[in-house]
């Protein structure tokens, strides 16, 4: 979906997995749905099946979008250390990992919904 109005979204939030599969991660508050208030329609629903990841620019901020067995999540495009391109990452479960140098990081999340048929982010 092209020119979706948005704006202030903040930065994504990973949990970083260590190369010997040991989870060391910092622990991360979510906001609570109920907590925010401006959602902004990104894609259909139809648009993200299950197992999908799709990249969506979000008035001039790039987002990726993933549905992992039904459950939607939205991260930034740009990986944390090399600024690789996640939406060419692989996803394994809640676990996407870089294309570029292989680090692999759980999936935390924006706030985002499905509504109606239409995937939203919290703005």
């Amino acid at each position: 979906m092209t020119g979706a109005a948005c704006y202030g979204i903040s930065p994504a939030r990973f949990d970083e997995i260590s190369p010997l599969g040991n989870d060391n991660f910092v622990q991360l508050d979510l906001a609570k749905e109920s907590e925010i208030s401006d959602f902004v329609t990104v894609c259909k629903e139809v648009d993200l099946p299950a197992g999908a990841i799709r990249k969506v620019e979000v008035q001039g901020q790039t987002i990726v979008l993933y549905n992992v067995g039904g459950k939607l999540y939205a991260t930034q495009q740009e990986c944390l250390h090399r600024q690789g391109p996640l939406d060419e990452g692989e996803l394994q479960g809640t676990v996407i990992t870089c294309p570029w140098h292989g680090r692999a990081r759980k999936l935390k999340t924006y706030a985002v919904r499905n509504a109606g048929g239409e995937v939203q982010v919290a703005l």
